[in-house]
């Protein structure tokens, strides 16, 4: 058994949420200052990097999206999720895409009859050959490049 501690008490984001953390609770680290058709769930530091990349790079070009910090991803935040009224919803796990956050997005979305479309940033379900981080984002297609260049194609 391993307990892990990934963040070593560092705070990557301030949270936007006045509250504090809330048990089981998503947040917005940035919410669109227009109504956006596109919303980016992430989860965990890797990924959270990656979301606030492509978010910094996009509003240098006059566009925005709501990125969310999925913070929890067992239980899912439901009443987050359907709330969210966007065409789009993204995803982005440093995880494989079957049987993780994406796929739990997906059914949750299905189950709710919300009319938007999910794609999921994550591994492919097959054995990972070594290499750097960097590396396998990108081979995999979980960098920012890759998210930034889909989320264009959206707004």
């Amino acid at each position: 058994m391993a307990i892990r501690y990934p963040l070593a008490g560092r705070i990557l984001f301030e949270s936007k949420d006045d509250n504090g953390l809330s048990l089981r609770k998503w947040e917005y680290l940035h919410k669109a200052e227009e109504n956006s058709s596109v919303a980016l769930l992430a989860t965990g530091e890797r990924c959270l990097t990656v979301a606030m990349e492509v978010l910094k790079n996009v509003r240098a070009e006059g566009k925005d999206f709501h990125v969310i910090n999925a913070r929890f991803v067992k239980p899912l935040d439901l009443n987050f999720l359907t709330s969210l009224n966007c065409k789009h919803i993204l995803t982005i796990e440093d995880n494989v895409q079957i049987g993780g956050f994406g796929s739990a997005v997906n059914t949750a979305v299905i189950h709710a009859k919300k009319s938007c479309t999910v794609r999921n940033f994550a591994y492919k379900d097959e054995f990972i050959v070594q290499g750097s981080v960097n590396e396998l984002q990108k081979k995999y297609g979980v960098d920012s490049a890759e998210i930034q260049a889909y989320i264009e194609g959206l707004i």
